[in-house]
Parts: structure tokens; sequence; C-alpha cells
């Protein structure tokens, strides 16, 4: 005899209690009193392992412990051996065991309202089980409301836009497992802090993304415009935060390929990589070390608050769009006697009538006659060795 309660959905059999047979033979003939009825079973916290030894029960394929004894709301596949179950307090239970599924942009299936049984948007906790390995693309975009995830050390991949645009999350633990972070990961999310532990080898910022269609994502952290605080651990081989930087950089190429609004760019990083502080609007200044020689693409991206920039001599290349959408400089500074060649949407929708260009004494007029740099209207030449304003005697030597 079973004592438990069961209660039963969608191809689910969900257990409250701990399992209880007195009478062996009940259970006999293994799983023949369920047999063909369910895919999964549910029961209480901490119970799992009692469920697994029992005669009759032990057999379901997938057995998840229930974060809560809620009502269940939806449950359904979200992998080839992966499912979910959304109770009414809106906590999600991804269990089993494998990857998630991968959903392509192609079909635009992050954005139908039915999915994950309608009520992605109102879900508060996620907790992926242990023996779940990957979190697929587009897993949990535009989950408005979540503010709680968690994730066990059995995932090795977080997928491209797999935790984006989440309002509600401030903050989230990576753990040690994982060893890839996808392409606009984090994008949109309110994270303040964020720790890269050893495992992680690939973050995918490198370039536009094939499944994604667009550079836009590239950038782990685009538009996280909350974000503080970034620390990759000090065993990593691959990626580094040296000098408490706040910032990734991978280390072979010295490339910063993520910043935030607390980011202190070291004097070794020799590029500012594409989207790097895409929208990071509470960055309001920057010194780019002498070290760097190339701005990428979309670098500085819509950082509204940014005021002013200095960009040192040693750059011989600022790509395509890397200022663009800064409205809040107010001026800039650049250390080239001869103006550097740039594509015309560098600098777009900067307010070039009241933003003042600084360059160097005696180049003034060939800013002027320069493609890009001739559209500011104050251009102001400036010594680029400091200016002697003041000697006398403070001693009798």
């Amino acid at each position: 005899m079973l004592s438990s309660i069961m209660t039963f959905g969608a191809r689910a059999a969900e257990f409250r209690g701990q399992p209880y047979v007195d009478d062996a033979a009940t259970f006999s003939g293994g799983t023949a009193l369920f047999s063909n009825q369910f895919d999964n079973g549910f029961v209480p916290s901490g119970s799992k392992s009692s469920y697994l030894n029992t005669e009759g029960l032990s057999e379901f394929q997938n057995i998840g412990e229930n974060a809560s004894s809620s009502e269940i709301l939806a449950t359904g596949s979200c992998g080839d051996n992966v499912t979910y179950t959304i109770y009414s307090d809106m906590t999600m239970v991804i269990s089993g065991t494998g990857e998630m599924w991968n959903y392509v942009d192609d079909y635009f299936w992050y954005k139908k309202p039915e999915r994950y049984g309608g009520y992605y948007s109102e879900v508060k906790n996620v907790i992926i089980e242990e023996g779940v390995t990957s979190i697929g693309r587009y897993a949990f975009y535009d989950f408005g409301s979540l503010s709680s995830l968690t994730i066990p050390n059995t995932v090795t991949s977080i997928g491209d836009l797999a935790i984006s645009y989440c309002d509600e999350l401030t903050s989230i633990t990576i753990p040690n497992s994982v060893t890839r972070i996808g392409c606009g990961a984090f994008y949109g999310s309110s994270l303040s802090s964020l720790y890269i532990p050893a495992s992680v080898s690939i973050i995918e910022s490198d370039g536009p993304s094939a499944d994604l269609g667009s550079s836009y994502y590239d950038g782990v952290f685009c538009d996280c415009s909350a974000l503080t605080t970034i620390t990759v651990d000090a065993n990593n081989p691959y990626y580094d935060s040296r000098d408490g930087c706040n910032a990734i950089i991978k280390t072979s190429s010295n490339s910063l390929i993520a910043g935030c609004s607390g980011t202190i760019i070291p004097n070794s990083v020799t590029t500012i990589a594409d989207n790097a502080f895409f929208r990071c609007t509470g960055l309001t200044t920057i010194n780019i070390p002498n070290s760097v020689t190339s701005i990428a693409e979309r670098a500085f991206y819509d950082c509204t608050s940014l005021t002013s920039i200095e960009i040192p001599n040693s750059v011989t290349t600022i790509a395509d769009y890397a200022f663009s959408g800064c409205r809040g400089l107010t001026f800039i500074t650049v250390e080239h006697e001869t103006p550097i060649s740039l594509s015309s949407h560098i600098f777009e929708d900067v307010v070039k009538n009241s933003c003042t260009l600084y360059v160097p004494t005696g180049s003034k007029s060939a800013y002027e006659s320069a493609s890009v740099w001739g559209e500011f209207q104050n251009i102001v030449e400036s010594a680029s060795a400091p200016v002697v304003l003041a000697t006398g005697l403070c001693g009798d030597d």
C-alpha cells in the first residue's frame, strides 16, 4: 500500500510525502501500476533518493523534487530528456538529464505568448536541478519577473541570449562547471555584479552570431546598465580581470571584451572589443590608456552618460559606430596631429554643435577639412605638452 498522496497532471504524477510500502507485493511487476501513464514523477524536496529506492516508483524516467507544494500550473518538455514544471507560487523547476533545447531565432519562439504554458513572464524563481547540462538559447528570454535563478554544477553551457531581458534579476552565481557563455547571454538584464569562474573557456563575444544574425547581441553584457562589478577567477587561464579592472580581458590577445561603469582599463590592453561597453548607460568617464591600438565596432555604443573621451595617439583604428549614440559627450580630445580616417557612423548622434573637439596645436585646419571630424562645430587647438603657467623662486637656489 502506498501512503503518499498522488495528484495527476498532463503526463506527470506528483507525490506528496515520503513513500511507504507496507506490502512488497503491492508493487510486484515493477512499474505496472503506472505503466505507460506518466513521463515524470515529482516528489517533495529532499525525498528524491527515497523514491529512487522504492520499488514501483524508481523506474520513472525523470523524478524531480518539488520546490513547493503549490499547485502545478504547467508542465512540458524543454529538452529531449528535460522537462519544466511551473507551480502556482511562480517557481519553475527544470529537471531531467542532458541539454535544454536551443530555440532558433528564425521561428521567433521566444516571442510566443504561449511558451511555458503562457506563464514565462510571471515566473519569479527558476530552479535547475542536477543532471541538466545546458541552459538553451533563449531559455529564459524576457522572464521579466525572474528574481532568482539556481544553476547546478552539472551545467556546462549558458546559451545565446539565455538569460536576457530579465529585468528583476540582479545577481546570479555561475558554477565552476560552466565552460561556455553564449552571445548576449545576459543582454539587457539587471545584474549589478558577476563572477566568472575558472572553468569558463569560451565567452562568445568576438563576432556576429550566425544563429542570432545580429552583432548587437555579441557582447555578453550588452545593455546591462546596472552592472558595476565584474570579477574573473584568478585561476582562469583564458580570461582575467587584471589589476582589479572590473572588466573581462581575453588573456591571449589583451583584448577587453566586456566592461561596466566601474571599469578602469589597464595599461596592457591593446583592443577594446566589439560591444565591450554597449549601452553602458552608467559609464560617465573612461580613460583609454596609450597601450590601446584599436577601438572596435560599437565599443561605446549608446553610452549616453559618457561626458568626455580622450583618444591617445596609440590608437590607429576606430571601427564603425564606436561612439554612436553618445549624446552626453561635451568634449573629445585627440592626440593625433593627422586625423584618423573614420567612417560616417562612428560619432552618429553625438551632438556636434555642443561637443568640443580638442586637437593638437597646428592641426585644427586638418581636422576641419577631414571627413567626419569636420562635422564638429567647435574645434579647438590644445598643446599636447603641459603649458608653463608660472615660475619663480622658492629657495636660495
